[in-house]
C-alpha cells in the first residue's frame, strides 16, 4: 500500500483550514491521530531498556467556543475510518477502561520474527474533567501508570481478583477550559502527577468564524487520501532511529533541557520539564512517520518536533500559576488587548488600564516579556510593545 501524500501532517493542516479552530490545536490533533496509529507496535530503543513509545497525553485548553470539540471531532473521523484503531470516547469508568484494553489486545509480529502483545487504546474526551470525574484519584494515578506503557499491568479489583493487561499503551487526546481544570485535580495531580505527564495546548479564542464550511470534491479526495495513508502508517511496526544530524539537535535540546530549563520558578511545571525530552521523542516519531514510513527521525522530524512543543510551552507557562492568582482575569484582560493592538506605546498601554493596580499591571508586563509573548524596543522617549504572533 503506497502513500498519496507527500506529508500526512501538513495535508491535515489543509484538511482543517475552513474551520474555526486554531491552528495549533489542529496541529496536535493531527499529531495524535499519527500517534494513534503507531500504537504500541513502534519503539524507539535507546538500550539499557529504556525504550519510548509514541503515546502523548494531549488536553487542548480554552474558554467555551474556542474550537475544542471542533478540532477533536476532524482527528476522531479519521481515525474511526481506519481498522483496529481503538477508541474510548467521553465519559467512562475505570473498570470500563480496564475491561475494553482487555479486549483489545492485539499481536504484532516484530522484524526478529518474535510476536509481541499489546493493548493499544486512544482515549478522547470532549471535557476531560467529566471523564476524570470529581479528584478521581483511582482514574489518575492509572492515568500515570499507563502513559509509561509497562509490559504487564496488573488491577486489583474490588473482589480482589486481578485484572491483568500484556503490553499497556494509552493514548489521550481531551479537551477542557481553564476553570475545571483545578476544579477536578487534587493539588498532588498538579506539578509532578498527572500534569507532568499532559501537553496543555493553550488557546484564548477561535481562529476565525467560518459560517458555511466550504463542500468540495477536493476536500472529499483529500479526506480519502488521509484515510488510505493513516493506514498506511498503521502498518508501520519496529524501531525508529535517527539520522545523526537529528541525533545531535536531540543532544543539544537535552543539555539545553537541563542547563537552562523553561518555567524557571513555576513548581507546577517542574516536573512537566523532566519529561519534556519524552514528550519530544514521541512527537518526532509522529512527525517522521507523517513524512514517510522509513521510521528514521531526520533533522526535519526533530526541528518540526521541537518549534512544536517550544511553541506550545509559550503559551502554556503560567497555565496553573494563572489559574490560582488573583492576576488571572487582568493578565487575560490585557493579553486580549495587546492581541488585537498589535503594536502599542508602553504608555497608552498603561493609560488604558489606568485604573488597574500599578503592582498588578507591572508584574503582568513583566510576565509578558519573560513569556515572550511580546518584543519590546526601548527609544528615548517610550518603549514600543509589540505582540509576538
Amino acid at each position: 500500500m503506497s502513500r498519496l501524500l507527500t506529508n500526512w501532517l501538513d495535508s491535515y493542516m489543509i484538511y482543517t483550514e475552513d474551520s474555526e479552530p486554531p491552528e495549533l490545536y489542529h496541529q496536535w490533533c493531527g499529531v495524535s491521530t499519527i500517534a494513534s496509529a503507531l500504537q504500541r507496535k513502534c519503539v524507539l530503543n535507546f538500550g539499557q531498556n529504556l525504550m519510548f513509545w509514541p503515546n502523548l497525553y494531549i488536553v487542548l485548553v480554552g474558554p467555551a467556543a474556542t474550537g475544542k470539540g471542533t478540532a477533536m471531532a476532524f482527528a476522531k473521523k479519521l481515525q474511526d475510518s481506519i481498522a483496529d484503531i481503538h477508541t474510548a470516547s467521553n465519559a467512562t469508568s475505570l473498570q470500563a477502561l480496564i475491561r475494553t484494553m482487555k479486549s483489545i489486545n492485539s499481536t504484532d509480529t516484530r522484524a526478529d520474527g518474535k510476536i509481541a502483545f499489546h493493548s493499544s487504546l486512544t482515549i478522547f474526551s470532549q471535557e476531560f474533567t467529566v471523564f476524570l470525574g470529581y479528584k478521581q484519584n483511582a482514574m489518575i494515578a492509572n492515568l500515570c501508570d499507563w502513559f509509561d506503557c509497562h509490559e504487564r499491568w496488573i488491577y486489583d479489583t474490588i473482589s480482589r481478583d486481578k485484572e491483568e493487561i500484556i503490553g499497556v499503551w494509552v493514548n489521550l487526546l481531551a479537551a477542557t477550559t481553564p476553570e475545571n481544570i483545578l476544579a477536578s485535580l487534587p493539588m498532588e495531580a498538579i506539578g509532578g502527577g498527572l500534569t507532568s505527564r499532559i501537553i496543555f495546548v493553550v488557546e484564548r479564542k477561535r481562529r476565525k468564524t467560518v459560517v458555511f464550511p466550504k463542500r468540495s470534491g477536493e476536500l472529499d479526495i483529500l479526506e480519502s487520501q488521509l484515510i488510505n495513508d493513516l493506514d498506511n502508517i498503521k502498518s508501520l511496526s519496529g524501531e525508529f532511529t535517527f539520522t545523526r544530524s537529528a541525533a545531535e539537535r536531540y543532544y543539544d535540546f537535552a543539555i539545553k533541557n537541563s542547563d537552562d530549563p523553561p518555567f524557571k520558578g513555576d513548581l507546577k511545571l517542574e516536573h512537566y520539564v523532566g519529561r519534556r525530552r519524552r514528550h519530544l521523542l514521541a512527537t518526532a516519531m509522529c512527525m517522521s512517520a507523517a513524512r514517510s514510513s522509513s521510521m528514521l527521525i531526520d533533522l526535519s522530524d526533530m526541528e518540526r518536533a521541537i518549534a512544536l512543543l517550544e511553541g506550545t510551552e509559550v503559551k502554556m507557562a503560567g497555565i496553573f500559576r494563572g489559574m490560582d492568582s488573583p492576576y488571572a482575569m487582568a493578565y487575560a484582560e490585557i493579553e486580549d488587548f495587546l492581541e488585537l493592538a498589535k503594536t502599542i506605546k508602553l504608555s497608552e498601554l498603561w493609560k488604558h488600564f489606568a485604573g488597574m493596580d500599578a503592582r498588578i499591571f507591572t508584574s503582568i508586563y513583566e510576565s509578558l516579556c519573560r513569556a515572550k509573548r511580546i518584543d519590546k524596543v526601548i527609544t528615548a522617549n517610550d518603549t514600543i510593545i509589540k505582540w509576538r504572533h
